[in-house]
């Protein structure tokens, strides 16, 4: 089953490894791989925000992390 990219408008790159990304979003770090980059995504550099969407389910699982967590605020 195909899933809908998720965009996170405001990504801090924490820092850049030739495997993925360790962000920041909404104050939670996670780390995200290149295969999960949606797309025609241009990522940030390392210690720039900007917009980042993530395919597939790792969407889904930041999604739940972070709703997880506005909850228990």
């Amino acid at each position: 089953m195909a899933t809908v990219p998720a965009v996170f408008p405001d990504v801090l790159i924490l820092h850049q490894t030739d495997v993925g990304w360790l962000c920041e979003i909404e104050s939670c770090r996670v780390f995200v791989a290149r295969l999960q980059i949606a797309p025609g995504t241009t990522v940030p550099k390392e210690g720039e925000r900007g917009t980042v969407a993530i395919a597939g389910y790792a969407a889904e699982d930041i999604r739940r992390a972070l709703a997880d967590r506005r909850n228990t605020i």
